[in-house]
């Protein structure tokens, strides 16, 4: 299908609109670039080792970047009715991503409470292995299976999947119920992940004196993972009132895409 064709008469809205969209692009192409590089350059390098929740977090972000880039990608942007195909695809990889993204942020920061527990000398070195593999597995079963969900509405009812709205640059579907079990699924996973963040800066606010002077200890790591899922918690949160928005506000898709900008900033 032809791309929509931009020449002829346009209001001034349809230009701001247009803004929105190629800003939204170049954020997103920001993040993806960035989070793949720093995904490549932990793979390659072999001065820090990273733990598999690390690597499992940043990928995340990495499908979430390129679920929102696929009409992109495909030159299908500026297409009202893309492909149904690619656009069913699209719908259902963005209403999957967030709770993937939550998913994968509750097990970097249960895994970072493990370390930091396990550095006091507290915790069961079996249960902590125990859920931390169950926290890394959930993210992905979760995933597909939100995913094939999506498929099957978009399938058996063809008329809800929309082609990106004007000012959008995404596909997404006309039904609630997607939208509604996304923002539920991230309001479960965020609650324990905040809990787990306040719980860790208790325990080194408590033993601050001790940890600082523990050169084994890697405390300005910590530091910044919790500020990096912080800004992910964000991220997260504002992609869920997107999900729920029948119609997405341009102006709220800048500020979900500078936040996936600013989690591979932090993170440098």
């Amino acid at each position: 299908m032809e791309l929509q064709s931009s020449l002829g008469a346009r209001s001034p809205s349809e230009y701001v609109l247009d803004t929105y969209v190629t800003a939204f692009i170049v954020l997103e192409m920001i993040g993806l670039c960035g989070t793949a590089l720093m995904l490549f350059t932990a793979l390659v390098g072999r001065d820090v080792v990273r733990h598999f929740t690390w690597f499992s977090f940043v990928f995340s972000f990495l499908v979430s970047t390129t679920s929102y880039l696929l009409l992109f990608f495909a030159g299908q942007l500026y297409n009202r009715t893309p492909p149904y195909a690619l656009c069913l695809t699209q719908a259902a990889l963005i209403y999957a991503v967030p709770s993937f993204n939550a998913g994968n942020t509750l097990a970097l920061v249960g895994q970072l409470y493990f370390n930091v527990q396990s550095q006091m000398g507290e915790g069961r070195q079996r249960t902590q292995k125990i859920w931390g593999t169950a926290l890394l597995l959930f993210p992905y079963c979760y995933f597909w299976a939100m995913v094939i969900a999506c498929l099957v509405i978009g399938s058996t009812h063809k008329s809800a999947v929309l082609g990106p709205f004007v000012g959008g640059s995404y596909c997404f579907l006309g039904v609630p119920a997607p939208a509604k079990i996304s923002a539920i699924t991230v309001a479960i996973l965020l609650l324990p992940t905040i809990a787990l963040e306040v719980s860790i800066g208790r325990m080194l606010y408590k033993n601050w004196l001790v940890l600082r002077h523990q050169n084994h200890f890697p405390l300005n790591t910590v530091i910044r993972i919790l500020v990096f899922t912080a800004v992910g918690i964000l991220v997260i949160g504002l992609g869920v009132v997107f999900a729920i928005l029948e119609l997405p506000d341009p102006r709220l898709n800048i500020v979900i895409a500078i936040g996936m900008s600013m989690t591979f900033i932090i993170s440098l």
